[in-house]
């Protein structure tokens, strides 16, 4: 007989475990490295497992690690992230009620072979959450129909008209389809 077929219920259990730390090793360093960027706002991070190892222990770790404080992340509320949801994390593995902030699902009752998720936010130093660099809205100007960004008025192309800017131009030959660069306004 194979000696895969002859594992016991230990060797099972230690090759599980082991990796199950490998991936929540690998999922602990892509939650620390998005935090990273500082355009980031908020990281949704969800695993289809019932475990902790997976689920609330690399969420733990990730708002202690340092990323997480330098980067001013925090785990988002109940109350951002789907309240009426009753399954919450495991609260003997999370501390000061972190665990309402996270989202369960479990086999047999929600339908699903288990899922958890976790939303981190970045916070100001007010405590309220960073909404990052803001973008201008898009308007359309009623005279000439064009949609433009709303820049207060007083940009460089107001005062030059707009730029030309390239574009590339189809041309339909006998032997198919070719591209160049023209400059329109």
């Amino acid at each position: 007989m194979h000696r895969a077929f002859n594992l016991s219920e230990e060797e099972n259990e230690s090759s599980q475990d082991e990796r199950l730390n490998k991936l929540a090793s690998f999922q602990l360093l892509m939650i620390k490295h998005a935090m990273k960027f500082p355009s980031v706002q908020k990281i949704v991070y969800s695993t289809c497992s019932v475990h902790a190892t997976e689920n609330e222990h690399v969420v733990k770790q990730a708002l202690g690690s340092e990323e997480a404080k330098s980067g001013h992340f925090v785990l988002a509320s109940r109350a951002d992230v789907l309240p009426a949801w009753n399954r919450r994390g495991l609260a003997d593995v999370m501390e000061d009620g972190l665990a309402e902030g996270l989202l369960r699902c479990s086999p047999g009752e929600d339908a699903t072979n288990g899922f958890f998720v976790s939303c981190f936010v970045r916070v100001g130093a007010s405590g309220q959450p960073d909404l990052g660099p803001q973008i201008a809205p898009v308007v359309e100007d009623s005279n000439s129909g064009k949609r433009k960004a709303d820049d207060d008025g007083g940009g460089e192309d107001a005062e030059r008209g707009k730029k030309k800017r390239p574009r590339k131009k189809k041309i339909l030959g006998a032997w198919g389809s070719y591209y160049y660069d023209s400059m329109s306004v």
